[in-house]
């Protein structure tokens, strides 16, 4: 019954003329019960009368429409759900004056009611009172602004009107399924006919590997793999989805390492030694490492040249035996090492050909022992092992090995979380660890990379902790590795687990991203949106951030976080550091600019090389900045990605610093101005994020869209700055002197920047402009206060 869809309507009368005599009579039963309803071969009635006024119903047919090869055309008033007036001779039922508002003759004439041609509607469910323009213009989900969506995303997407159309056909016949396909794009468009929920199994192995993104939304869906993709739609349900080669995950998906091709098997014929070392050992090392070791994501070297892989044996963990926790060190064909930490897991009877094993992705080899087979995994994924780590942290143990002990330091606060009955669930690999939560309470931090020295984050949660800093989770201990040599690395961190909505970078881009097309589709007035939290996260923000420098800057023993006066030679070193920053960047950006495949980021490119001797200048004058405050510990990588939302509030995480940089370089004293830049570049790139997304969606002219993003960025930015300020007058480490705190802040703004255009550059030179124009930006502010 969906074959009138194909054609929705031809002007002012719905055509039946294309089907067959059989066809047109089952139509014109089912959509023109009332004979009135029918003329010639077709029915007088609008979309709305036809769909019993169902909305789910009206979309679904808009969908199909607009999914159709071709041109579509949709008849006036369809898009606000006009109805109609059969009673009306020929085709004038569906020829009533459109119904703008609710003043006389629906707005459409100001002239006396009986001197118009036909009458307007005046039936209470589709009369101009309940149905008109005015009104669904101001209502978001309305079905106007819901159409003006909907033909957005479509004209981003040249597929829909000069793709390829290529029928799917699912074993469930109420879904209906199709491509379109233009040159590189494919999207996929499924829709329910039923009235009730359905699901579908749908055969796209052809597009294995491919992520379906959601076109009204950018929601990212699990990637396709071999067997058929499932779907669920509800009644009248439809979906368009872009199937993205390279696309994104979902923020709630953990992407698994690629799995080895092949499992070896190794013998172990007297514990854990027989394998880690000898003949079975070397081939775990330079075999199987080798090529495990680069698929990891955590894996930091993966542009070098693997030469050798051993293992450094730690400790048995636990009283089974089937624990073990390792250093591999790597050495490169370069020359260089890295360490990295490698606990692993006997798992008896576990074969990666079991269907759904979920530990195949970090399978390392199948072991024999004896006539017994069993399973050698990555044991950070294996939840007998995390709670292990738990367990002893609880205790305190300390467990000796050949090569030094592994200690197990857990705080006073540890003895609150469940001892009993924990549950366990990873929450996927960061960039340089691996996250897991037990019984909900606990959540586990293991740091794969081994660095010398001591580990920020451990460190400084345990800091803020002593010193009663609440917005942070709770430090619940750490697990040490002490060599017999005296190194001391620290492999995992235990914080309190708080249940929260997400980071504030994904909040914050979100809800301003729906805020700018709710708002920009609603009314045609510039004035700034309501804003409710997290988008109206300004003030609260600076309050936390200054807290934070607050517990920094508290009076202490200890040599690491003590306090320490600005000098003029600190100020030297830091205007030092961002000339230094500068030249790189320039350097790059010349490099770039010479480059005739530079394309559209050659514009960037020439706006900001036009700004060198200002930035120059610039510089210059920050030689002259007068000390003032106080050098503390900071958070080292501060931006609304290291914040999470929970309820009102805001709570800070990851001490860890910048990866990249060694560990004595993270853990530097300097100005609590430089995580305040930090955190107000954030903001700008979250306005630029926002827009990026609108623009991709097409639903919100560009001008329109950036206009609202930047009104929200600027006030974003006042209000972090100005709550920050207010509440640091009585923080020692902020400056005192107005102008002092002025040009320090516009420094590290600027070294912020030129580290972000560096990175983009290299990186993603599609996000070149954002941290280009907040240098012009700046340079901008500063010449209009002279």
């Amino acid at each position: 019954g969906c074959q009138w869809a194909l054609f929705l309507r031809n002007h002012d009368e719905l055509t039946l003329e294309m089907v067959t005599a059989e066809e047109r009579d089952y139509l014109w039963r089912t959509y023109a019960v009332d004979p009135r309803a029918r003329i010639n071969l077709g029915i007088r009635r609008r979309l709305a009368g036809l769909m019993d006024n169902d909305r789910r119903k009206i979309e679904l047919m808009n969908i199909l429409l607009l999914s159709m090869p071709g041109t579509p055309v949709l008849y006036y008033g369809d898009e606000i759900g006009m109805g109609d007036n059969f009673y009306l001779g020929d085709r004038d039922g569906v020829r009533t004056p459109m119904q703008w508002s609710i003043d006389r003759n629906a707005g459409f004439s100001r002239c006396d009611p009986q001197r118009l041609y036909l009458p307007v509607l005046m039936d209470p469910v589709y009369g101009y009172q309940a149905v008109n323009v005015e009104s669904q213009q101001s209502d978001v989900s309305s079905l106007l602004n819901w159409t003006r969506r909907m033909i957005g995303v479509r004209k981003a997407r040249r597929s829909f009107g000069r793709g390829k159309l290529t029928f799917l056909y699912p074993r469930n016949r109420r879904i209906l399924a199709f491509l379109r396909e233009f040159e590189n794009e494919r999207i996929l468009c499924v829709a329910n006919l039923s009235r009730s929920a359905q699901a579908a199994e749908l055969d796209l192995q052809e597009f294995r590997g491919s992520v379906p993104i959601e076109l009204t939304d950018g929601s990212a869906f699990p990637p396709i793999g071999n067997s058929p993709y499932m779907l669920t739609l509800p009644a009248y349900g439809y979906f368009w989805f872009l199937l993205a080669e390279a696309a994104e995950l979902a923020p709630w998906t953990t992407p698994s390492p690629e799995p080895l091709p092949q499992l070896e098997t190794l013998v172990m014929s007297n514990g854990w030694a027989s394998i880690l070392s000898g003949r079975e050992g070397q081939y775990l090392s330079n075999q199987v490492l080798k090529r495990f070791l680069p698929r990891q994501r955590w894996f930091s070297a993966k542009n070098e040249e693997l030469d050798q892989v051993s293992i450094e044996s730690l400790v048995n963990i636990g009283q089974t035996g089937e624990h073990m926790a390792a250093v591999v060190r790597v050495r490169f064909k370069s020359g260089s090492e890295q360490c990295y930490l490698m606990p692993m897991s006997l798992l008896p009877g576990r074969r990666v050909t079991t269907p759904d094993e979920p530990m195949r992705p970090y399978a390392l080899a199948m072991v024999r022992r004896g006539a017994q087979m069993a399973l050698l995994a990555d044991a950070v994924h294996n939840a007998d092992f995390a709670q292990l780590v738990v367990d002893h942290l609880r205790n305190c143990v300390e467990v000796q090995g050949n090569e030094g002990n592994l200690v197990f330091n857990g705080s006073a606060a540890l003895a609150e979380c469940p001892a009993t009955e924990d549950t366990i669930k990873f929450v996927g690999a960061e960039q340089s660890n691996v996250s897991v939560i037990v019984g909900d309470c606990v959540i586990l931090k293991y740091y794969r990379k081994f660095d010398a020295g001591v580990q920020p984050d451990a460190e400084v949660s345990e800091f803020l902790a002593g010193q009663g800093f609440s917005h942070t989770p709770r430090f619940l201990g750490k697990v040490d590795w002490r060599s017999k040599h005296g190194e001391a690395f620290t492999i995992a961190t235990a914080f309190e687990y708080v249940s929260n909505q997400g980071d504030a970078w994904r909040g914050v881009t979100e809800g301003l991203t729906r805020i700018i097309e709710d708002y920009a589709l609603s009314t045609g007035e510039v004035e700034a949106p309501l804003l409710t939290f997290p988008t109206d996260i300004g003030s609260l923000l600076g309050e936390r951030t200054a807290q934070m420098h607050a517990a920094f800057a508290a009076p202490t023993s200890d040599e690491a976080f003590k306090r320490e006066a600005i000098t003029a030679g600190d100020i030297a070193q830091w205007v030092h550091d961002v000339r230094e920053e500068a030249h790189a960047t320039f350097a790059a950006l010349h490099k770039a600019a010479s480059d005739p495949a530079g394309g559209s980021i050659n514009d960037c490119i020439q706006l900001i090389l036009s700004q060198e001797s200002s930035i120059g200048e610039l510089l210059d004058g920050c030689a002259s900045i007068k000390p003032s405050g106080l050098k503390t510990r900071i958070h080292g990588d501060y931006h609304l990605g290291q914040l999470l939302i929970v309820q009102n509030d805001l709570m800070i995480i990851d001490f860890e610093g910048e990866p990249a940089r060694p560990l004595a370089e993270r853990r530097t004293k300097t100005t609590p101005l430089a995580d305040l830049a930090g955190m107000l570049r954030s903001l700008d790139y979250a306005a630029w994020a926002a827009v990026d997304r609108v623009n991709e969606r097409g639903l919100v002219p560009p001008e329109r869209a950036r206009e609202l993003a930047f009104a929200w960025r600027d006030r974003a930015v006042k209000d972090c700055r100005n709550a920050c300020l207010a509440e640091a007058k009585n923080i020692p480490s902020y400056p005192q002197d107005p102008a002092t705190s002025k040009a320090l802040l516009r420094l590290f703004l600027l070294r912020k920047a030129f580290y972000e255009t560096q990175y983009e550059l290299a990186s993603r030179p599609a996000w070149l402009s954002i941290p280009v124009r907040g240098i012009i930006d700046l340079l901008a502010r500063i010449a209009g206060e002279k």
